[in-house]
């Protein structure tokens, strides 16, 4: 990897245009479907032909049509005028036992009641425009921009409905939730254009013994340590300096077993967030395995740790006589970034 270049005051165009990612106008029909106009047409047929059934304590089917809503806009309300529409059309609504309205009277009233179920039905698969919420914010500064940021803790949970946090009714934009984009706009610029100087770099290769914990379930021997159990072993003077790619590597190799064994690694082990898995991989028996990969730090003193993945539990076994398969670590390498 090339030094960084100095970094260049973005110009404010160019923040807006990183806040733009995120935010949309927020855009919805907010009509009624002519609610008003819609109950003064219908209610001289209601009236005449349909509320002597269908009103009081007890209406005829639980359907009560004088307290009923003309709110098309609500989907369970439209439900119901369309299955009254559709009992009125096939002659079944109102009974032969009540007076018939004319063929002109039971037509105007279809049409009236159809022409207005149309339009609240395609008002209601109108396209809102909305922000991006928080995740699909992160993850489209991350694609465009080729950086890892996290701007979960900066931007606040988005609600959900039905269990989903991307629906364009609820993804409003508040004045504070404005405020917060800017600052997270500000981060995504920040990684996007480095540091003002060129980091100082680090290159360590720590042995177990040296970052060996003594309540791990570990056993040392001379060509380093033994993990069996799955608790993990961290590497706490395997800190990087600045937030950046890092070049791991770590000498190991499976022992008492003939097939290999699963080691993961995973890195961020401090600060606000949480850590993630750098990566799993099988280590082979025999000769020790250099395994090697590029992690990306997200904070100043990320660590890292490396665990025997399906081991034993450390306190069900007695360590120094367990004959089970396991991860001999000899040492671990830090670069970067």
């Amino acid at each position: 990897m090339g030094p960084l270049a100095v970094r260049a005051e973005p110009s404010i165009s160019l923040k807006l245009r990183c806040l733009a990612i995120a935010l949309a106008v927020c855009a919805g029909s907010g009509a009624s479907h002519g609610q008003s106009t819609l109950e003064r047409q219908l209610t001289p047929f209601l009236k005449q032909h349909c509320l002597t059934c269908h009103s009081g304590d007890t209406p005829e089917g639980g359907l009560n049509l004088k307290t009923g809503s003309f709110d098309l806009s609500d989907v369970e309300v439209r439900r119901r005028w369309v299955f009254l529409h559709e009992r009125v059309s096939a002659g079944e609504m109102p009974p032969k036992s009540e007076s018939e309205p004319g063929v002109n009277e039971r037509a105007d009233f279809l049409k009236t009641l159809s022409d207005s179920l149309t339009e609240a039905d395609r008002a209601g698969r109108e396209i809102f425009l909305r922000r991006l919420n928080r995740n699909e914010y992160q993850n489209t500064v991350n694609d465009l921009f080729g950086i890892q940021v996290d701007v979960s803790r900066i931007l606040p949970d988005d609600s959900t409905e039905i269990g989903f946090d991307n629906m364009a009714e609820d993804l409003s934009v508040s004045a504070e939730q404005m405020v917060l984009y800017v600052e997270a706009a500000d981060l995504v610029l920040d990684q996007l254009f480095g540091p003002p100087r060129e980091p100082k770099r680090i290159h360590k290769r720590i042995e177990f013994k040296d970052f060996r914990v003594v309540d791990r379930a570990d056993r040392m021997t001379t060509e380093g340590g033994i993990v069996f159990g799955s608790r993990p072993i961290p590497v706490w003077n395997s800190s990087v300096s600045v937030p950046g790619s890092y070049r791991v590597r770590i000498r190991a190799k499976a022992v008492q077993s003939d097939e290999p064994v699963v080691m993961r690694v995973s890195g961020g082990l401090t600060g606000s967030i949480a850590a993630h898995v750098a990566g799993f991989f099988e280590v082979p028996p025999g000769e020790f395995s250099t395994i090697e990969l590029i992690d990306r730090a997200r904070e100043s003193s990320d660590n890292y740790q490396m665990s025997f993945d399906a081991g034993s539990p450390h306190w069900k076994f007695d360590v120094d006589a367990y004959k089970g398969p396991g991860l001999l670590i000899k040492d671990i390498e830090v670069e970067g970034p």
